[in-house]
């Protein structure tokens, strides 16, 4: 079973991929029903489905609204797929969305995926000051890679060897050309979270999500299924629906004779 914090992350990735709300939901349950039926493990079940949604939204891309009259919102609905996907894992998976798992999902190398989450970000760097890399490079500072920074790795807490980070920290304590860097990446990183978080925030159908994963485990495990569930998922067959519409209607039938 997918945890709650996974399924809300996909339903925000599901809202990333469409425009249009009714869409996206759709997408996404479509896509969740199919593959909880299937035997994998919830993180590999969940890497999977997001790897369908994705092919899906490249499929049927967003049309070009004339309605989304915000610049923001028009620039984040013009990233690629795999870009507006980055970011939002990212923003809204926490710890467990790594640049490794995001490779996996999108079937690229982890270096690219960071020059792809770093492309989105400078496309969506509109009324901030330009994350620009240190002003004066000493003979101690870090390499910076201007398509793929060690401010947003270090920011993305993607910097995992404790003796790098600890390298970092102190040397962000002596250097203020690196720490004006990190500085100017902090801030547009935290303010694209922010505007983000606004753009998706009608984007919340996990309950939706954990419903039909709740009903594709019992269907698997039917010893698990109390008398209530059996019902419930009885009763949800279409033909048992019209049979039962079927006798309501001569039992009314009797009653009216």
């Amino acid at each position: 079973m997918f945890s709650l914090e996974d399924l809300r992350t996909f339903s925000k990735i599901g809202g990333a991929l469409w425009l249009d709300i009714e869409t996206s939901e759709q997408s996404a349950l479509e896509t969740i029903t199919a593959v909880s039926l299937l035997d994998l493990t919830p993180e590999r079940a969940l890497e999977k489905a997001l790897t369908a949604l994705l092919e899906k939204a490249k499929r049927k891309p967003v049309p070009p609204s004339p309605f989304q009259a915000d610049l923001l919102l028009t620039r984040f609905y013009r990233l690629t797929p795999e870009e507006r996907l980055i970011l939002v894992a990212l923003y809204y998976g926490g710890g467990g969305w790594s640049y490794a798992r995001l490779s996996k999902i999108l079937g690229m190398p982890g270096e690219e995926v960071e020059k792809l989450a770093w492309n989105a970000r400078l496309q969506l760097c509109v009324g901030m000051p330009y994350p620009a890399g240190p002003s004066i490079l000493g003979a101690h500072c870090p390499q910076y890679h201007s398509t793929h920074p060690w401010t947003q790795r270090f920011l993305d807490d993607e910097i995992t060897s404790a003796r790098d980070r600890l390298f970092l920290q102190n040397h962000l304590f002596v250097c203020d050309s690196c720490r004006d860097a990190l500085s100017r990446c902090r801030h547009l990183t935290f303010k694209i979270e922010q505007d983000i978080s606004k753009i998706l925030e009608p984007a919340d159908f996990s309950e939706a999500l954990e419903a039909i994963c709740r009903n594709s485990y019992l269907l698997k495990h039917p010893s698990q299924m109390g008398l209530k569930q059996s019902l419930g998922l009885f009763i949800q067959r279409t033909e048992v629906r019209w049979a039962l519409l079927v006798l309501g209607v001569l039992c009314l039938m009797k009653i009216i004779h």
